[in-house]
């Protein structure tokens, strides 16, 4: 736990200094492994079975948490919990309420490991430049343009990154649209909300949205400035 505390204390620290997201937004979790028998502070029904999380426990951060708390005290802002043998209801081993975003967290690790696969950790953020773009391109579009931009957009995103219609936060519409969605793409925009991006450990899951930040904002800077030459050719021709 103490290695697993540190890597989030890390990756919080960047979030908040690279300015990736707002105030209480954003939330991060991470698979700790079977569940060993501990203390239930309460439990949450869950509205649909989770079969393949059976007995599984994990960490997320807790409701209302803000990235520059986390960054210095981890263990303060984290919910620990465990889904029963059931896979019907989540069972809290501490006393901190678990981020409201904890449905779309666990039907991500669902559907993927319905398919065998290793993702560990899932990272919810506000980020801006990927939205705003997110915003007016459409999937292929999105992605193209993108490519065409860095080199390093092929290298990091093996798949086209998802781009899903907005849907309400928190709710059971979003946990099962964002569950389908995350086996064809290790990355989804949610329109007017912000991004998912999920992986083996909090690093590699982090850097696809740091750079995805990155990238976008190059390809609306790119874009701001060639409109802007364009005019000012426009101009000179007059």
């Amino acid at each position: 736990m103490k290695k697993i505390l540190s890597s989030l204390k890390i990756l919080s620290e960047n979030i908040f200094t690279k300015d990736l997201s707002e105030g209480g937004s954003g939330n991060i979790s991470f698979l700790l492994g079977e569940n060993k028998k501990n203390r239930v502070y309460g439990e949450i029904k869950l509205p649909e079975k989770l079969q393949n999380l059976k007995e599984k426990s994990f960490l997320i951060t807790s409701t209302g948490s803000r990235f520059y708390q986390i960054k210095d005290e981890p263990k303060k802002y984290i919910s620990l919990f465990y889904v029963d043998k059931k896979g019907e209801r989540v069972l809290l081993l501490n006393d901190k309420r678990p981020s409201s975003e904890i449905l779309t967290h666990l039907a991500i690790y669902d559907s993927l490991f319905k398919v065998g696969s290793d993702v560990r950790c899932v990272l919810h953020l506000h980020s801006r430049y990927s939205l705003v773009l997110a915003s007016f391109l459409k999937k292929k579009d999105f992605n193209l343009n993108l490519r065409k931009t860095h080199t390093e957009f092929e290298i990091i995103f093996k798949k086209e990154i998802e781009i899903v219609e907005r849907l309400k936060p928190g709710s059971l519409e979003l946990a099962k649209e964002l569950g389908k969605k995350s086996i064809l793409s290790d990355t989804i925009i949610l329109k007017d909300h912000g991004i998912f991006s999920y992986g083996k450990d909090f690093f590699e899951t982090y850097d696809r949205v740091e750079i995805l930040e990155s990238l976008s904002k190059i390809y609306l800077l790119k874009s701001l400035f060639y409109e802007n030459l364009l005019k000012i050719s426009s101009t000179n021709l007059k």
